[in-house]
């Protein structure tokens, strides 16, 4: 027989940020470097984050060359038309 569900711990909360703006980002005042962003996550306990930044993807070349291997990350961009902001994050 097969256990699906076999662990001891049971249900577990973590901490996510899925809406975060570095130094790479565009019309935003954002002072965070790659490195600062996943420092503090780490610090703060936080499982999972996506760098979202203004209407370009700049940042994925630095977080996949240091931190894809450490470090639980969504793709994300922040996209505006007009004076409406879309979000946008790929699992």
């Amino acid at each position: 027989m097969i256990k699906l569900y076999d662990q001891k711990k049971g249900s577990q909360w973590r901490k996510w940020d899925l809406h975060i703006h570095s130094t790479y980002s565009k019309e935003s005042s954002a002072k965070l470097s790659i490195k600062k962003i996943f420092d503090e996550a780490i610090s703060k306990g936080i499982s999972v984050i996506s760098v979202t930044d203004h209407s370009n993807v700049k940042s994925l070349d630095e977080i996949w060359e240091v931190y894809q291997s450490s470090f639980t990350t969504n793709d994300g961009v922040e996209l505006k038309y007009k004076d409406f902001y879309k979000f946008y994050t790929r699992g």
